[in-house]
């Protein structure tokens, strides 16, 4: 896959016709101190 299939995949995802397992919704980013931080962003999220 060439990064302009990509781009145009993220840019216009396929939807499809069927009902989702689960829906996630990101309530806060928590930012940590500097010697704790993560490459990664932390979520909290209502389950």
């Amino acid at each position: 896959m060439t990064y302009e299939e990509f781009k145009q995949l993220a840019e216009h995802p396929q939807h499809r016709d069927v009902p989702a397992i689960f829906k996630l919704e990101v309530l806060e980013t928590e930012e940590l101190e500097e010697k704790k931080r993560s490459h990664y962003p932390k979520y909290k999220v209502n389950t």
